[in-house]
């Protein structure tokens, strides 16, 4: 068992959010409105058309071409641009070496889990989908800060031990497991409270808030599935265990399973291509 204060001591070194996210949230919490937000964002050259890739993107699903930071904001909202934000985010601040973490595979993953739970999310209208799509592109962002933060442990545990983990067994490992972990950026910086209680619960969600209950859900049931389905790798070879209140909660009869999936897996297939340019 690695000692609690070792652990944790470069896992709570988290790099703060970048610049034009702190600025953004300053904004919002201001209650700006779109135009000084789309001229905030686009100061940000290269995050602007990293956001525009993926908001073109399979991943979304627009039929129209959304050509500039504001039609994104006219056509997605606040809400939904900050989220997006936020997602690109991570990947400009966690590009980690291909020798610790293939981040193809780990994003492949982190995008399948979105785009399944937003498909499962179907019937609960499009501004729940376009939350359950996000939290569903950053419920292992704990996995991240450990590759990123503490790489010799990261490398120790998930590559030299070639077994199944567990959350128990990273919390020994580790001081604490990666939604812990995942919690502490996501509070840092600011996400929404949807996603943080995702990305803190997604492997136990009767233990969200009734709130965020459903979104938790969603994810969890979609992290499930690509596991069995073996699409992307997120490091872990360990199986969400199987909720049946969650299951409960979609309100989706099993004739309709088959119907989404295939939807889903169709998509995410289309969705491959933009992962490298990301």
């Amino acid at each position: 068992m690695v000692d609690f204060q070792t652990a944790t001591s470069g896992l709570t070194d988290l790099p703060a959010a970048p610049v034009v996210v702190q600025k953004l949230h300053r904004l919002m919490s201001d209650e700006a409105g779109s135009a000084e937000i789309a001229k905030t964002v686009e100061s940000d050259a290269a995050l602007v058309a990293k956001i525009l890739k993926l908001v073109n993107s399979p991943f979304y699903g627009y039929s129209q071409e959304i050509s500039s930071v504001k039609d994104a904001i006219t056509i997605l909202g606040i809400d939904a641009i900050n989220q997006v934000i936020l997602s690109t985010a991570v990947f400009h601040s966690f590009s980690v070496s291909d020798r610790i973490l293939d981040m193809r595979l780990f994003w492949e993953h982190s995008f399948a889990v979105g785009i399944i739970a937003k498909h499962l999310s179907r019937g609960a209208g499009r501004d729940i989908q376009n939350d359950t799509l996000v939290a569903g592109l950053l419920h292992d962002i704990g996995r991240l800060v450990y590759a990123r933060c503490e790489p010799s442990m990261f490398t120790a545990f998930y590559v030299e031990r070639q077994t199944t983990t567990s959350i128990e067994n990273e919390a020994e490992f580790f001081g604490m497991d990666h939604q812990q972990v995942g919690a502490l950026l996501a509070k840092k910086w600011h996400f929404p409270e949807g996603i943080l209680s995702t990305v803190s619960n997604h492997h136990a969600p009767e233990r969200a808030g009734k709130e965020f209950r459903y979104m938790v859900s969603v994810v969890n049931i979609a992290d499930l599935l690509c596991h069995v389905m073996q699409i992307g790798c997120s490091a872990s070879s360990y199986v969400s265990e199987f909720f049946p209140s969650a299951w409960q909660i979609l309100k989706i009869e099993m004739g309709e399973i088959e119907e989404m999936l295939l939807a889903a897996l169709e998509e995410i297939d289309r969705s491959r291509n933009m992962l490298g340019t990301l």
